[in-house]
């Protein structure tokens, strides 16, 4: 259970985080009301007819049709402007399309990682982790287990209960992963992921997901680095502007 001093902490963030659109609000507008989630159980996610236009004039994405099949990993590469995170905010949910259906996404456990981590600076490690457990209505003292194997797994036990405003950019970008892999999401969406990172600290993120990834998940991420996508298991590329 998350402390007193912690939820005060937590109050005053949420104030400030409210104004820049945080992953709190993407990740709780994705979730039902009744959060009760199917198992994984989706075979692919389907993109028919797609249209979508800011100023209903000039079309941003146009896709005919597009099968985001279990079991791989999507990579959205393109310019800067190109759409893709308007894409990620179409699967989420959070924008709608102005024609066709995206299907087979609502039925799932769905997790976001947003270019910025979405992280709560004045909370620990495993205050943030809590949190997020708490928006799927999981409790931690059943995830526990599960919790602290990926804290061990990626080398931060002993950071657990350091605020993450004292981590370095690579350290809060692994935090941010794991407080996605800690929901067991079926479908994983992170937009920049490798941002601001150095060679070494983009190679550990791609081990993350390549060990995370397995063949009932799929993985949709945006990326500008070649090198860590080269190095991720099945991924297939996605080219933006989207104009099918």
């Amino acid at each position: 259970m998350m402390t007193p001093l912690a939820f005060c902490r937590l109050q005053n963030q949420n104030e400030i985080a409210r104004k820049y659109n945080s992953a709190e609000a993407f990740i709780a507008r994705t979730i039902r009301k009744d959060a009760t989630f199917c198992a994984i159980s989706m075979t692919e996610i389907k993109i028919e007819q797609l249209v979508f236009s800011y100023n209903k004039s000039v079309p941003l994405i146009k896709c005919s049709a597009l099968s985001l099949e279990q079991g791989n990993i999507y990579a959205l590469v393109g310019s800067n402007g190109s759409g893709k995170t308007t894409f990620l905010k179409l699967l989420l949910g959070l924008l709608k399309p102005t024609e066709g259906t995206i299907t087979g996404i609502a039925d799932n456990r769905i997790a976001f990682v947003p270019d910025y981590n979405g992280l709560y600076e004045s909370l620990s490690v495993l205050e943030n982790i809590k949190f997020r457990l708490s928006l799927y209505n999981r409790r931690y003292r059943t995830e526990k287990q599960n919790v602290l194997e990926l804290l061990s797994k990626y080398k931060l036990s002993n950071e657990q209960n350091k605020l993450v405003r004292d981590l370095s950019l690579g350290m809060k970008k692994k935090v941010a992963l794991i407080c996605a892999m800690a929901v067991e999401p079926s479908v994983l969406i992170l937009d920049e992921p490798t941002g601001g990172l150095d060679a070494d600290a983009q190679h550990e993120l791609s081990l993350m997901l390549s060990r995370f990834m397995d063949s009932e998940r799929i993985i949709i991420c945006t990326s500008h680095d070649s090198e860590f996508l080269r190095a991720l298991p099945k991924c297939r590329i996605v080219s933006f502007p989207m104009e099918q």
